[in-house]
């Protein structure tokens, strides 16, 4: 039945989608918070701007997005089965 396949594909479409965004937006700085928690952990202190240059490496911003596929890989399946289990659960008890 075409409306099951619709409550299923559309929650999981949705939360793939919204973890793209939110990871496409968000990774830049998280990579650089990463970066600046790392350094202070073994005595180094960096800025950062001074992460950024690292990471630029005359490749403009693509050194920002190093690791963003295996972000992807790890994020859009928890967010597909996170946003399906919310509208699943929403259902049934809306149902009540």
């Amino acid at each position: 039945d075409d409306s099951t396949a619709d409550e299923i594909a559309i929650p999981m479409l949705s939360g793939a989608f919204a973890a793209t965004t939110a990871w496409g937006v968000g990774y830049p700085f998280d990579l650089i918070k990463t970066r600046i928690q790392a350094g202070k952990s073994v005595g180094i202190v960096s800025t950062a701007r001074d992460i950024v240059k690292e990471s630029k490496d005359g490749r403009a911003c693509y050194g920002l997005y190093r690791g963003f596929g295996l972000k992807l890989l790890r994020s859009i399946p928890a967010s597909a089965i996170g946003f399906l289990t919310y509208e699943t659960a929403a259902k049934a008890l809306s149902s009540r």
